[in-house]
Formats: structure tokens, C-alpha cells, sequence
């Protein structure tokens, strides 16, 4: 099953999704765990240039942008719409994989549900 994706209102309509690989890649450029740098956004303290990351990470599954042009898109936008969009697709990405996870948990690979043995 694929991602949710967030619609933005940017230089034109696009598509926020934050896939494993843009996840992976913001963890790399940023040099840090995913879940320490989102509780950095949750807690609204991050910069610019990290929001620009996000951004960059969330529509790369539409087209190859450099970290330069996602800034020229987002001066085409709201950034607090940005920011609040952003939130929305990593939700959507952490959702999924919720979901996805605790399925695989539920079934024991035959579609039945597990159940403890005591």
C-alpha cells in the first residue's frame, strides 16, 4: 500500500509524501534519528534551512529538485501552510507505518488473528 500524500499549493499544485527513502535520506543530510529531529518540529524549534529539508524529502517522489529550488517554491507559498502541510504528510508516512506494523502483529501470516499461548 502506497503513502498518503498531503496536497500543497506551491509554484503550482503538488504532493507532500515522505516515503522510507526521502525519510532515509532527511536522516542522512541531517545527521540525525527521524524521531529526535520530530520532536524538534513538534516543538517548533527548527530553522529554515530544516524546514526546507522536510520539504525537499516530501516532494522528492514527484520529481528530482535540488534543495536551492524547493527554497524558490517555497517563497511561492505560505510558510506557515508549509509547515502545517508538512506536519501532515509525516503524520500520513508515521500513520501508514503504524498501521502496516500492527497488522503484521495481528496476523500470524495466515490472516487469523494470533493468540497467545499461556
Amino acid at each position: 500500500m502506497s503513502k498518503p500524500f498531503v496536497v500543497i499549493n506551491l509554484d503550482k499544485p503538488r504532493t507532500i509524501k515522505f516515503t522510507t527513502n526521502s525519510l532515509a535520506n532527511l536522516e542522512e543530510l541531517l545527521n540525525s534519528s527521524m524521531f529526535v529531529f520530530l520532536q524538534k518540529f513538534e516543538s517548533g524549534n527548527m530553522g529554515i534551512k530544516e524546514i526546507r529539508l522536510m520539504l525537499w524529502a516530501g516532494l522528492q517522489h514527484e520529481e528530482k529538485l535540488s534543495i536551492e529550488d524547493i527554497g524558490n517554491i517555497m517563497d511561492e507559498g505560505d510558510f506557515t501552510e508549509i509547515c502545517k502541510k508538512i506536519g501532515e504528510g509525516i503524520t500520513n508516512a508515521f500513520n501508514n507505518s503504524s498501521k502496516k506494523l500492527q497488522n503484521q502483529m495481528v496476523n500470524n501470516g495466515t490472516g487469523e488473528k494470533h493468540s497467545e499461548q499461556q
